[in-house]
């Protein structure tokens, strides 16, 4: 409730920041905001931000400036990436001076007590989604209702079993308890134990696991993908057919073009004729405004406006996946 309820008020405020820095120090100054109040009020922070988060999310208004969409997405993955660092940091010096304070004779059982929890942890997702799977099965099988997708195949349900990383959540959960919590100390342990555990033992086993069970490329997000685009492409055509001129039919030929993407290509979101005719332009632009830059023809500030012009403008036309930052 209490998430809910910051989530509409600050869904009030945020418009009159729109379109400046403030709204990214807002973002971060209400977030912190809720965390704290709800401390002081002795209810879950968590609890309080994942609700606030994905109200805000969901109702974010359409008018929202598309500048701010893209910086807010900038700021807030630098911040998570700092975030992971510190939290990791801090629960690893927490979990040291855990053990380090704890007589000798029962450091071995608390670093057995994290081992059987992440063992619990580990055997009681794949048995909970092969469970689901086989009652998902059963009632495919028997009534075949209409609402009920067939249950997935063994190998992706295995999949998805052994895709149970832990993370930030997992160790800011366990970091918030009040030093008074009995067992405290050990359920910090268990936690990052949890977390480390999970993350390499399965994250360093998830790729050759997918590559030993041959489970095929994934076309469902494509298959969703293309017949919305293709909607929204024609949307935009709609607006075309009273205009007439060199721009209308330039913006004909560039949606033209994407939707026929859409409609054959493996990926609704490849580039197009036009899009790979525009990157070609847009490298010669770059070697160009270099040039400018490094023979004195334009100022610096000039050069840094010209550049950003031109990094939207290629990736507007590369790819979705081209765009996408990678974790190595």
């Amino acid at each position: 409730m209490f998430g809910a309820i910051a989530a509409w008020a600050y869904l009030r405020i945020v418009p009159l920041f729109a379109g400046t820095l403030g709204a990214g120090l807002a973002d971060f100054a209400v977030t912190f905001a809720i965390w704290l109040v709800a401390e002081r009020l002795h209810i879950s922070p968590v609890l309080g931000i994942v609700t606030f988060g994905m109200i805000v999310s969901q109702r974010r208004p359409i008018d929202q400036p598309a500048r701010d969409r893209l910086q807010g997405a900038a700021v807030w993955s630098a911040a998570v990436l700092v975030l992971n660092v510190i939290a990791f940091a801090l629960m690893g010096l927490q979990s040291r001076d855990v053990l380090v304070g704890l007589p000798a004779e029962q450091r071995w059982p608390a670093i057995g007590f994290a081992a059987v929890v992440l063992a619990t942890v580990l055997i009681t997702r794949v048995a909970w989604v092969f469970l689901v799977r086989f009652i998902e099965g059963a009632i495919a099988k028997r009534y075949a209702p209409s609402w009920l997708p067939k249950p997935p195949p063994w190998n992706a349900s295995m999949i998805l079993s052994w895709s149970g990383m832990r993370g930030l959540l997992t160790l800011a959960t366990a970091f918030a308890l009040p030093q008074s919590v009995p067992g405290r100390d050990l359920i910090v342990l268990a936690a990052f134990g949890v977390v480390i555990g999970t993350l390499v033992l399965q994250g360093l086993t998830l790729g050759p696991l997918i590559r030993r069970l041959d489970l095929g490329a994934d076309t469902g997000l494509a298959d969703e993908i293309a017949p919305a685009r293709k909607r929204l492409i024609d949307a935009g055509l709609a607006v075309l057919p009273a205009r007439a001129g060199e721009a209308a039919d330039a913006l004909r030929f560039r949606h033209g073009a994407a939707g026929k993407v859409t409609a054959e290509a493996e990926d609704p979101q490849a580039t197009s004729e036009f899009d790979v005719l525009h990157l070609e332009m847009i490298a010669c632009q770059r070697v160009t405004l270099h040039a400018m830059r490094d023979q004195g023809e334009v100022a610096e500030d000039v050069y840094r406006r010209l550049q950003e012009e031109l990094d939207w403008a290629e990736v507007d036309a590369r790819a979705f996946g081209d765009n996408i930052l990678t974790a190595t």
